[in-house]
């Protein structure tokens, strides 16, 4: 509430002299809407909020966007997933100037989100004195720009031809059949919370079961009994961020979150490379909602640590 407040005093302000801005001067003069403007400026449609014409902007706040989660945040604003900002941030644009005044609820407003050719629509709502689009609130509407309206809303709508990851890197391994094994030594290691919802993000390169098959004669039985060992292991094959495949180039070189650097090749697959040991991505871009998988054939194991000899 207090946040919401404070948003409204600045567009009161704002308000006051936005009569001669268009709806990008507006959210670009104020700070809380800088996220907002990122999306805008990210996708191109920054010039589409400052022409010439009318529209109707319901713009979330930056607090709409911590209310969606950092995992979902850096989904969204890594270029891998630039549509799904695109196709979002028209859903948040309607043709002409919607005022409340003139809004029959329940009302279906035609965004600028198309799919097939066809418009996507959102529902205006009126309950008691608040307005809501789907299940966004109004937090304060009708603020005038040269080029058309801005309703402030408090939610990030998300329109029906995006789909954000429903599961986190755990839940996945687990449906995964070929990540069995993988999903027993991330047990093993009690790092299950630490990959789960809401941490994160990470990319995941994640030993198929054919991989840990492959270990050394008594070294997977060892690392199922030395959490430390296993957790050193696991490590090695996560990174910070989410980093999809076509953003690897050859050469370069991915600081995991413990053991040596990974460093990659990229020929009609993306390889990596530890200490002589070359694991081929067999299966990439496995999204999630805290990170993003790539399945490798070989565990990244240099044969050092507790279970070497095993």
């Amino acid at each position: 509430r207090a946040s919401t407040m404070r948003v409204a005093l600045l567009l009161l302000l704002a308000a006051v002299v936005c009569g001669q801005k268009t709806i990008l001067q507006v959210i670009e003069a104020l700070p809380a809407f800088s996220a907002l403007v990122a999306a805008a400026n990210q996708v191109g449609a920054a010039p589409l909020l400052n022409a010439p014409g009318t529209l109707t902007l319901f713009a979330p706040a930056n607090t709409a966007f911590v209310a969606l989660g950092n995992n979902s945040v850096a989904w969204f604003f890594n270029t891998h997933n630039q549509q799904a900002l695109l196709a979002t941030l028209y859903y948040h644009i309607a043709p002409g100037a919607l005022v409340a005044a003139t809004c029959t609820p329940p009302q279906q407003v035609p965004t600028l989100n198309q799919i097939a050719g066809a418009p996507v629509t959102a529902l205006i709502t009126h309950l008691g004195s608040q307005w809501l689009i789907n299940s966004a609130n109004i937090t304060w509407t009708n603020v005038s720009a040269t080029n058309g309206i801005i309703q402030v809303i408090d939610s990030v709508i998300v329109p029906s031809n995006v789909a954000l990851p429903a599961h986190d890197i755990v839940e996945t391994a687990i449906s995964t059949p070929s990540l069995s094994t993988l999903s027993n030594a991330i047990a093993a290691a009690g790092i299950t919370a630490a990959l789960s919802q809401p941490n994160g993000p990470y990319v995941v390169f994640a030993p198929n079961d054919a991989a840990f098959a492959d270990l050394p004669s008594g070294v997977m039985s060892c690392l199922l009994n030395n959490a430390t060992a296993m957790t050193q292991l696991l490590l090695q094959h996560i990174a910070a961020g989410f980093l999809y495949s076509e953003q690897i180039a050859s050469g370069a070189v991915v600081r995991p979150l413990a053991g040596k650097p990974l460093i990659f090749a990229v020929t009609t697959a993306v390889m990596i490379a530890v200490d002589g040991v070359i694991a081929t991505v067999v299966e990439p871009n496995i999204d999630t909602s805290n990170g993003v998988v790539h399945v490798i054939d070989t565990v990244l194991f240099d044969k050092t640590g507790p279970c070497a000899q095993s």
